[in-house]
């Protein structure tokens, strides 16, 4: 991918968080209170501190979580990503199509030539400088051509 000028394109990170109908042969509900509860806590650990820590802010964050995600679980999540002024949840349904932008255009706000993604697991990390090290690295392609 070239990218013409800093402003040329948007990076959104993309996180699934406890949504039935990924896994083909689910082995528990993603769903279930007790689930929730430990994946809340791995989360909370792992991924929510490694996004929030960034160096570099410029980015969005979207969060899919399954629409049928219980409103006490929904409104946790909501509170605890409202660090991130570009964090987003996103309600999963049988339709979404991961592999297009057209879900995605609402949050990154103005069109943009190239879309930078990265998927994270709910329970991964990110080292702090990652967002930076990746735009830099965009940054650089753009002095190449």
């Amino acid at each position: 991918m070239m990218v013409r000028d800093k402003a040329s394109y948007s990076h959104v990170i993309i996180t699934r968080f406890s949504c039935r109908g990924f896994a083909k042969r689910p082995r528990f509900d993603p769903l279930d209170p007790a689930v929730l509860s430990r994946r809340f806590d791995v989360f909370e650990a792992t991924c929510l501190p490694s996004i929030l820590g960034q160096t570099c802010k410029n980015f969005s964050w979207v969060l899919i979580v399954d629409e049928r995600l219980p409103a006490a679980f929904r409104l946790r999540l909501e509170n605890l990503v409202s660090g991130h002024v570009n964090a987003f949840l996103h309600c999963y349904s049988n339709n979404l199509r991961l592999g297009t932008l057209n879900w995605l255009v609402p949050y990154f706000g103005e069109s943009k030539e190239n879309i930078v993604s990265t998927m994270l697991d709910d329970d991964d990390m990110l080292w702090a400088d990652f967002v930076a090290q990746i735009q830099a690295h965009l940054n650089s392609l753009q002095t190449r051509s």
